[in-house]
């Protein structure tokens, strides 16, 4: 006992000696490891008091915080307290968290991409998410609220009960669901949500499960009458509804190589506003059209005589609020956007044609522009200037003082022929579902072929493709093989693979013709020797994101 005694007290007199020293350089790996000087990534003076700072080999700062107990072998097995940040190697900040006096996170922490822009919010109590919440920001500043559940204690008081009909505990680090009967058992949790956008993900393998016990999600859940599941077995999977009480299969029983038999397996649902994707483990199983959610709860559900041992249940989904750390962010340009689309230019000057639905219920037209000096999008104001509500077209033009014409001429040619072949190549840029995941950081490219020479129900003033078009590529122009306009994407059939339609551009030349200013239509053809890669990095500069608050 003794000896124990002596060389604890010589281990905590040499722990609190190294610490202690000011001229002791310690030196650490990418994991935080202590390592060799060569082979560091940064390295810090242990301090004669609390407060330190780590530097990277090259100079700049990598640490700046309080530091209870300096852990000499692992740097990251300290313990931290107060304020601390961490920094990239570019001098941005990384990691900014705050620490109680014990060590435990406390208060909110964030964390940041390495441009600076936010990634992470996240507001801890006794170093967990509070509400096991926290918002995620893509770098164009859409926002997510994420809940998500790790089961490493039960933060989220779900309700555990052990019966001769099932027992639900927290175990392991997993949520365990056991029916004792063929019917099962399930868990759910209240989270009121944007019905058009979000992602659900769930990971979970089956313990004594039989070949056909099946499980797996459940959400739009209002009660055992009305909800949508989205369950599995050892080889297939099953997708559908409950209304009144009435069962209804979009899929029923159907084989999935992607599933595992034995082991976890991930289902994930994700809802971009006009379509539900459904994966399993990351391979695309099932997409569907929009269809009912009756209640906001989600969960787990088991229906089978078996367990259930679910790892992790997440659910992000999209918000359109602020920041909240007061600068002008994108996340606050998109505070209210009802809607979106896409536009081009048809002048330097900033006058743009799109569609007429597009801006038809506009209060505040916002346009993105590509500033091709810096390669970013800067956000204007545009007003209407005239619109064609039998053609669904309209031009606007940027109002906004701050704007300068960012490039000289327009390179691209109106169709020299009102002909439209049949088959010919066609191809469009726009930003579809720009703040509901796909992103507005990025023009998109869609192509196919000129499908008909006339539009829905064998409209005149349009003509038919096979390109892929989703909410947000209304506006869009539509150029041939040549790089010539021919149209303006304006709609598509959603039950219906790759049909779309698109407005002939001879009706766009008769509404600028009758604006108030003269516009010199553009008449540059050059692009017609391009390849189609160089055909898009000419024209992707003139499109636009079109947002209406």
């Amino acid at each position: 006992m003794k000896t124990w005694l002596g060389l604890t007290f010589c281990l905590c007199f040499l722990s609190a000696w190294v610490y202690s020293q000011p001229n002791t350089t310690l030196y650490y790996d990418l994991d935080g490891k202590k390592c060799e000087a060569s082979y560091a990534l940064f390295s810090l003076t242990a301090p004669a008091n609390q407060h330190v700072e780590g530097y990277y080999t090259n100079g700049k700062s990598f640490f700046r915080g309080s530091i209870a107990r300096l852990d000499t072998a692992n740097f990251y097995a300290s313990k931290f307290v107060d304020s601390c940040v961490w920094y990239y190697k570019n001098g941005k900040q990384k990691l900014v968290r705050n620490y109680d006096k014990t060590g435990l996170l406390e208060g909110i922490s964030r964390e940041y991409y390495e441009s600076g822009s936010l990634w992470k919010e996240m507001n801890y109590s006794h170093n967990a998410f509070e509400n096991n919440t926290y918002a995620e920001f893509l770098e164009d500043g859409q926002r997510y609220e994420i809940f998500e559940d790790n089961f490493n204690d039960n933060q989220s008081d779900w309700d555990l009960l052990q019966n001769e009909s099932q027992d639900v505990k927290i175990a392991d680090g997993h949520l365990v669901l056991t029916g004792k009967t063929k019917d099962g058992t399930s868990r759910y949790k209240y989270l009121k949500f944007n019905k058009e956008d979000f992602i659900i993900e769930m990971k979970f393998d089956f313990q004594k499960n039989k070949k056909e016990d099946n499980g797996g999600m459940i959400y739009g859940f209002k009660d055992w009458d009305n909800y949508n599941f989205f369950y599995i077995n050892q080889e297939n999977f099953f997708i559908g509804t409950v209304y009144e009480g009435i069962k209804s299969y979009a899929v029923e029983d159907m084989f999935s190589a992607a599933i595992h038999d034995k082991g976890y397996n991930v289902l994930k649902i994700i809802s971009n506003g006009s379509d539900v994707v459904y994966t399993i483990n990351g391979s695309l199983v099932y997409k569907s059209s929009k269809y009912n959610f009756y209640g906001n709860h989600f969960g787990a559900a088991l229906v089978a005589k078996c367990t259930m041992r679910i790892d992790q249940l997440v659910f992000k989904q999209i918000s359109y609020s602020a920041m909240g750390n007061g600068s002008e962010s994108k996340a606050q340009q998109n505070v209210d956007v009802k809607a979106t689309g896409t536009g081009f230019f048809i002048d330097a000057s900033g006058i743009i044609a799109t569609n007429y639905h597009v801006v038809e219920n506009e209060k505040q037209i916002i346009v993105d522009v590509l500033d091709t000096a810096s390669g970013t999008y800067k956000s204007y104001k545009a007003k209407l200037l005239m619109k064609d509500e039998d053609n669904d077209l309209a031009v606007i033009k940027i109002s906004d003082e701050q704007f300068k014409p960012m490039f000289g001429g327009i390179d691209y040619a109106f169709s020299s022929s009102h002909s439209f072949e049949l088959g010919g190549n066609a191809f469009t840029l726009g930003f579809p579902l720009a703040l509901a995941g796909m992103g507005s950081g990025e023009v998109k490219f869609s192509d196919g072929k000129i499908s008909a020479r006339t539009g829905y129900n064998g409209a005149l003033n349009s003509f038919q493709t096979s390109i892929p078009v989703q909410p947000g590529n209304s506006g869009g122009p539509v150029f041939n093989q040549n790089g010539e306009l021919i149209g303006i994407i304006n709609s598509k059939i959603a039950k219906a693979d790759n049909v779309s339609y698109a407005i002939k551009y001879n009706f766009l030349i008769n509404l600028l013709q009758s604006l108030p200013e003269n516009v010199n239509l553009p008449s540059n053809n050059k692009l017609a020797t391009y390849s189609l890669e160089e055909k898009i990095k000419n024209v992707k500069k003139y499109i636009v994101l079109i947002k209406i608050k």
